[in-house]
């Protein structure tokens, strides 16, 4: 089943028009192609960084935090002998 489109218009720097023609030209893909692409491919992280950022308020809220303390003497044990295994919450 075909999904339903809209256009939409937005203004970018003439520039930016030039390297995105040079890229479609030699990707054989045209420049609307490329514009649904990254937009769906900037929307797809932006949802994930909201949710992982949800996620790590709800731990901070629980209570399911490394106390900095506990991080640095794991940071400062990097690329020692006697490297420490990373703190739990």
């Amino acid at each position: 089943m075909a999904t339903s489109k809209q256009n939409i218009a937005i203004r970018v720097p003439s520039s930016l028009v030039t390297e995105l023609d040079r890229l479609a030209k030699a990707v054989n893909r045209s420049r609307a192609w490329l514009g649904e692409e990254a937009i769906r491919q900037y929307v797809q992280v932006q949802r994930w960084h909201l949710s992982e950022t949800s996620a790590g308020i709800e731990d901070l809220e629980a209570g399911r935090v490394v106390p900095h303390a506990k991080m640095e003497e794991w940071l400062n044990s990097w690329g020692k002998p006697d490297e420490k295994k990373p703190p739990r919450a």
